[in-house]
C-alpha cells in the first residue's frame, strides 16, 4: 500500500512537471484512468497544403470575337494549378478525427467552386422558325451586347427612363451588366476557380528530418510521391538546438522517473525552393530521455 501511495505521489509530481513544460512527457510506466500503461512519447504532424486551380473555358463563339467585337479570346480550354499556402500543426484530439491516422495518408478537406462552368443559351429565332448557324448566332449575340451598351448609356444620360432614378436606376444598370456579362462569356469564355486543401499525416522518425509529402505539377495539380514529372512538396524539420532546461537526477538520487524531452524544431513546408510556412513545434523523436528525482513524501 505504501509503495502504491509513493508511486501515485510521484505521478502527481510528474503531472506538475508536464503542466509547466509542454515539451516534457513521462516515459515508461505511467498511471492513466486508474490503470498503468506504457507511455512512448511520439510526435505526429498534420500538414495541410492548399492549391488553387484556374480553368479557362473558351466560349462557343470565341473564333468570332475578333471579327465581331474586336477583341481576342482564348480558343482552347486550359487549366493552371498553383500552390497557395500550407499549415503544420501537431496531431491532437481536435484534428485526429478529420484524417486517417496513417503515415502519409491524405484527405481532401475543402473544395470551393465559382462560378458555374456553363454558358447562356441563345434560343432559336421564333419569328423565322429556324435555328441560327453558329456565325449567325454569334452576330445576334454581338448585336445584343451593343444594344445593351446603348441602353445603359441612354439610362445614364437620361435619354430614356426619365422616371428611373435612385435605387431603380442602380438596379436597372446592375441587371443590364449581368445580362451583358452572360453574352460576353459566349465570346470571351469564363474562368472557373477551384480551391482544394489536401491533408498529409506524418509520423516523425528519429532518423529523418525531411519527409516527401507529394509532388505537384502546375498543369495537373497534386501528384503521387513516386511521379517524377512533378516537383516535390516536402516537410523539413530543423532542431533549433535550444533544449528546454530540465534538472536531471544526480548519481546519488533515488526514486527516479523517466521523461522524454522534445526538441524545439522549426517545421517548414517547401515547394520549388519557396517556403510556404514555418512554425516551431516540439519533436519528441529528436529530443532526449532524462531521469528526474521525485521527492519522497515525508
Amino acid at each position: 500500500m505504501k509503495k502504491i501511495s509513493l508511486l501515485l505521489f510521484a505521478f502527481f509530481i510528474a503531472l506538475s512537471v508536464v503542466a509547466q513544460n509542454p515539451y516534457i512527457m513521462a516515459e515508461g510506466l505511467v498511471e492513466k484512468d486508474g490503470s498503468y500503461v506504457i507511455s512512448i512519447p511520439s510526435t505526429t504532424l498534420v500538414v495541410d497544403v492548399s492549391v488553387e486551380s484556374e480553368t479557362v473555358i473558351s466560349g462557343p463563339y470565341a473564333r468570332y470575337a475578333q471579327k465581331l467585337l474586336g477583341v481576342r479570346a482564348p480558343l482552347a480550354d486550359k487549366v493552371n494549378y498553383e500552390v497557395k499556402s500550407a499549415t503544420v500543426v501537431l496531431m491532437d484530439g481536435e484534428n485526429s478525427s478529420a484524417v486517417d491516422e496513417v503515415e502519409g495518408s491524405t484527405k481532401s478537406i475543402k473544395q470551393h467552386v465559382r462560378p458555374e462552368d456553363s454558358f447562356a443559351t441563345l434560343l432559336p429565332d421564333r419569328v423565322k422558325m429556324l435555328n441560327l448557324l453558329p456565325e449567325q448566332a454569334a452576330q445576334e449575340a454581338a448585336n445584343t451586347i451593343f444594344m445593351l451598351r446603348r441602353s445603359r448609356l441612354d439610362l445614364i444620360t437620361g435619354t430614356i427612363g426619365e422616371n428611373v432614378y435612385g435605387g431603380g436606376l442602380e438596379s436597372a444598370l446592375a441587371e443590364i451588366a449581368a445580362i451583358e456579362q452572360e453574352y460576353l462569356e459566349l465570346f470571351l469564355g469564363k474562368i472557373v476557380t477551384k480551391s482544394e486543401t489536401k491533408r498529409f499525416v506524418t509520423v516523425m522518425n528519429s532518423d529523418k528530418k525531411q519527409y516527401l509529402l507529394c509532388r505537384f505539377s502546375p498543369s495537373v495539380g497534386f501528384l503521387p510521391s513516386m511521379d517524377l514529372s512533378g516537383d516535390m512538396i516536402f516537410l523539413q524539420i530543423v532542431p533549433t538546438g535550444a533544449m528546454p532546461v530540465v534538472v536531471e537526477a544526480g548519481e546519488k538520487d533515488a526514486n527516479l522517473m523517466t521523461f522524454r524531452v522534445a526538441a524545439p524544431s522549426v517545421c517548414s513546408v517547401v515547394y520549388g525552393g519557396r517556403e510556404l510556412v514555418q512554425v516551431q513545434l516540439p519533436i519528441f523523436e529528436l529530443g532526449r530521455t532524462v531521469k528526474i528525482a521525485i521527492p519522497r513524501k515525508k
